[in-house]
Parts: C-alpha cells; structure tokens; sequence
C-alpha cells in the first residue's frame, strides 16, 4: 500500500465532491417517490373491496408497505400494484 499526501484543502474537496455526489443520488430517488401517486388506506381499500381492518393487517403482515406523511398513512401505487402482482389470488375481488 502506498502513502499519499495530501493537504488538508485537497482532503477537504475530495470529501466534498463524494458527499455531494452521495446526496444527489439519495435526493433523486426520494424524488422519483414523491412524484408517484398516493394513495390512502381508504383508497386501497375501496380498490380491493375489503375493509381497512384487512388493510391493517397486510401492512402487519408486510403484504402492503406503508408510509407515514405528518401522522397519515400513505401508500405508493406501485407498490400496491407489485403486492397485488406477488399476492396468490391477486388480491382483487370482482365487482
């Protein structure tokens, strides 16, 4: 292994540059979230005609991810769509 020097300025830019390029791609991922559509527990539970008791309990079950915005809960449509996909009966009752 070699020994480089190198001034505490360049160290310090160094740093910089990877922390600012570590946030950019954490930030742009969020973003790509939040651009998505929300959808509430009474909106999934309407879709799939089941009560929030059972959406409750897919999210206990980790059927269903969900995610909390300022105490509400919240969940991604394409991560309800990936569940239904994944689930055994697709999750959808006719009607």
């Amino acid at each position: 292994m070699k020994t480089i020097l190198i001034s505490k300025e360049e160290l310090i830019e160094l740093l910089d540059e990877r922390l600012e390029n570590a946030l950019s791609k954490t930030s742009n991922n969020k973003e790509e979230k939040v651009d998505e559509d929300l959808l509430t527990r009474h909106d999934v539970a309407s879709k799939f005609g089941v009560s929030l008791v059972t959406i409750s309990a897919w999210c206990k079950k980790n059927i269903l991810i969900k995610h909390t915005m300022n105490s509400r809960v919240y969940f991604y449509k394409s991560e309800v769509m990936e569940a239904v996909k994944n689930s055994k009966g697709g999750g959808k009752k006719n009607g």
